[in-house]
């Protein structure tokens, strides 16, 4: 699974997230596309592995506060937003007794509804886009309806 990024904004709602110039992302030329990834969005080449799958806040300046050694600090980065990503499939996988596995497939499967679709902003060659795209993935969570869209 592979977590891109996005910085927080004060923006209206349609702006509250956009991609992150530092995220990662792109077209993988040695990794052929897994079957759960075919339908993806236009945007997705045939045949190749796109990356991300799905998003976070990853920008230092919007991150994750955390203490480090007594003093409280922002972190940021995708090294950041992956663990959080974890966090949320680990509460998922909790609603659902341990039986998802692994994520990726079902990330694919899910509703758009469940993803908060970031449309603003770019990192590299790529731009966000509606839809899935090659910066933020599907987007970011709505971790409410993500966890009832995968419960029994």
């Amino acid at each position: 699974m592979s977590v891109g990024g996005t910085t927080l904004t004060d923006g209206p709602a349609a702006l509250r997230e956009v991609a992150w110039s530092d995220g990662g992302g792109g077209m993988a030329n040695t990794e052929d596309q897994p079957p759960y990834q075919a339908a993806a969005g236009a945007g997705l080449v045939a045949g190749h592995r796109g990356t991300p799958d799905v998003s976070l806040d990853a920008d230092p300046g919007t991150g994750y506060s955390i203490v480090e050694n007594g003093t409280k600090v922002v972190v940021g980065g995708t090294s950041a937003g992956a663990p959080a990503w974890l966090g949320i499939w680990a509460r998922a996988q909790a609603a659902r007794g341990g039986r998802l596995g692994f994520a990726t497939p079902y990330l694919y499967r899910l509703p758009a509804t469940v993803f908060f679709d970031v449309v603003v902003g770019f990192q590299g060659l790529w731009a966000a886009t509606p839809g899935w795209d090659y910066t933020t993935g599907r987007g970011t969570p709505d971790i409410g309806a993500l966890i009832a869209a995968l419960s029994p």
